[in-house]
């Protein structure tokens, strides 16, 4: 079994987590020249020495990509799931960025910074109660130069085939709203169903 993934974070057919989810130091390799070329093309893409946050980071690819870079400073990764969390804590550990990343519970954790400079947030915020409020609690902890990439995907399905999205009309159009008052979308010549934004000035 691949070394960073760990039997007592993988309940059931390691081989197919081996295959699916594991993450050699190639990989990691391959994920980070993805963010250097977002750094290449993109000015708004500048997270040179920045605190990067990626809340509800699932399985950590998007955090121990950034981590890899010589260029961000600190990643803090956030999720609620503690299984994901000793998951990823395990792959930092293997792939020896454990100094470089933390992995934390929630947005109250007195462990992380007042602010940060990167903000991603992927394939979350249509399972959340209140996104809107996220966006907003998001702005507070965003500096002024800060890029947040966001998505979502706010549909249950034509057979409830994805039960566990909120899609109630009122809570999506207050979304929106909210997303279209305090946030400006930073064209991006990479990204395609990510989007990427900074504060409304």
């Amino acid at each position: 079994m691949n070394a960073i993934l760990q039997p007592h974070h993988i309940p059931s057919n390691a081989d197919w987590h081996q295959r699916r989810l594991a993450v050699t130091p190639r990989g990691v390799a391959v994920m980070a020249d993805f963010f250097i070329d977002h750094a290449k093309n993109a000015e708004f893409w500048d997270i040179e020495g920045r605190r990067f946050i990626d809340f509800g980071g699932g399985i950590g690819s998007h955090a121990l990509a950034a981590a890899a870079l010589p260029q961000v400073e600190r990643v803090w990764f956030v999720d609620l799931n503690p299984h994901n969390r000793a998951f990823v804590a395990a792959r930092a550990q293997s792939l020896g960025l454990e100094a470089k990343v933390s992995c934390l519970r929630d947005l109250c954790d007195p462990a992380l910074p007042a602010q940060f400079d990167t903000v991603v947030c992927l394939d979350v915020l249509e399972h959340l109660a209140d996104p809107a409020a996220q966006l907003l609690t998001f702005a507070e902890r965003m500096t002024p130069s800060a890029t947040a990439l966001l998505n979502w995907y706010f549909f249950k399905g034509y057979a409830g085939e994805y039960p566990f999205h909120f899609d109630d009309p009122a809570l999506v159009e207050t979304f929106f709203r909210t997303l279209q008052t305090r946030f400006l979308e930073v064209f991006h010549p990479l990204l395609i169903t990510t989007r990427a934004y900074r504060l409304m000035a």
